[in-house]
């Protein structure tokens, strides 16, 4: 069931009955919500993501080894103002993992300041303009922005252990 529900989710098909399944998953009270299973780096990242934020009506929950589709490390969904989702393939912790939590938590800074919104019908806007999917990954500026928050955070917490996700 949980993997159904999360497939509908990275598919982008929800519909009001997923949303709701989806609705269970997340724990809507304010705080940061990972399962015991989640490797302790990404403990570490996002508990200080959680911290710098500074917002305690803030609910993030957090999912890894997600089956996710081809070529996507990590997504986060909006459910509310408020309360998101990031979902990770990984089950554990590697640079790559910890680059891709950290670029996941961008489109959180992104969604809870109303620069990235994800309406009704997973219908997305950038800074007030329509999201165009069809440009390049790496020309997008939400993504873009996502990874220059993901390189600082990178550096801030992690200077040990620095990823490039263009190599």
């Amino acid at each position: 069931m949980v993997f159904s529900i999360l497939l509908m989710i990275v598919s982008g098909s929800r519909d009001y009955q997923t949303n709701k399944m989806i609705k269970n998953l997340v724990d809507e009270q304010p705080g940061l919500h990972i399962p015991p299973s989640l490797p302790g780096t990404h403990v570490y990242l996002s508990t200080q993501m959680y911290k710098w934020v500074n917002d305690t009506n803030l609910s993030v929950t957090v999912i890894h080894d997600v089956p996710l589709g081809y070529g996507i490390s990590g997504v986060t969904h909006y459910i509310k103002h408020g309360t998101y989702v990031i979902l990770l393939r990984w089950p554990t912790s590697t640079p790559q993992s910890d680059y891709t939590l950290l670029h996941e938590w961008g489109h959180v800074l992104q969604m809870h300041s109303g620069d990235l919104i994800e309406g009704r019908n997973s219908d997305w806007t950038w800074k007030g303009g329509d999201v165009d999917f069809s440009i390049p990954w790496a020309l997008r500026p939400w993504e873009i922005q996502a990874d220059s928050l993901a390189d600082y955070h990178q550096l801030r917490l992690m200077p040990w252990r620095q990823y490039d996700p263009l190599r």
